[in-house]
């Protein structure tokens, strides 16, 4: 996506409030969006954390 930030596991884990533990096995059930790896860095897109956590709000109200 153009202009589409990138950003680290750390800045995912604040945004989710869960650690990379987690992360890791959401990504591995397939629940939630998977890294990137670039430049050997793993980074996600932040629009799609925001929607993950847009689903997951909608789903808990």
């Amino acid at each position: 996506m153009k202009g589409d930030r990138l950003i680290p596991l750390k800045s995912v884990e604040d945004k989710v409030g869960h650690g990379k533990s987690w992360i890791y096995v959401q990504i591995k059930d397939g629940t939630f969006p998977d890294r990137r790896m670039v430049h050997g860095r793993a980074l996600w897109r932040e629009s799609e954390i925001d929607a993950w956590l847009a689903k997951a709000w909608a789903q808990a109200s």
